[in-house]
């Protein structure tokens, strides 16, 4: 609670300074914690992972009334370097298996029927997806090479925004 307290107190500063507060949804709403604060609602979810069963499912932050961006890190992640357990995401990986309403799957010790996770991009509290770069280990690739691999990528992340505009 009073991580969530002072999280709020620096969230409402950056607010009366004009700011949007985004906030990534790891932290939060542990299902493992008894909180008995809430994060400002007006923050906005940055849903982009599960990976551990104690994460609170999107349907958390939805019912706590805060808009979401989906960073799912399943498909929308480029860590160079490769680190973490990441792969470099492919065209054809996003083509195939990525979806913006389809968040990431939770994890792997929660029951198969309650593991998927979609918000309709017409959802009034659906803001839109995120591409993440991250430079995990920036000497693993150049600037030239992490550019020729977004444009071969990128294509695919926007052309599901079309069929869904």
């Amino acid at each position: 609670d009073a991580f969530i307290d002072y999280i709020n107190d620096i969230g409402r500063y950056l607010m009366d300074q004009g700011r949007e507060v985004r906030i990534w949804n790891d932290g939060f709403y542990r299902l493992n914690i008894d909180n008995h604060l809430d994060l400002d609602r007006r923050f906005v979810i940055t849903y982009w992972t599960s990976w551990n069963e104690n994460m609170a499912p999107l349907q958390t932050f939805i019912d706590k009334g805060h808009r979401i961006v989906n960073y799912n890190d399943q498909y929308l992640y480029y860590v160079v370097g490769e680190c973490a357990g990441y792969r470099y995401p492919s065209y054809q990986k996003i083509k195939d298996g990525f979806d913006i309403e389809v968040f990431p799957t939770r994890h792997q010790n929660i029951e198969e029927g309650q593991r998927a996770q979609k918000l309709s991009a017409d959802h009034e509290q659906f803001v839109g997806s995120t591409f993440s770069i991250w430079s995990d280990e920036p000497k693993a690739k150049t600037e030239d090479e992490i550019m020729h691999d977004l444009i071969n990528v990128l294509p695919a992340f926007a052309d599901k925004f079309w069929v869904n505009l």
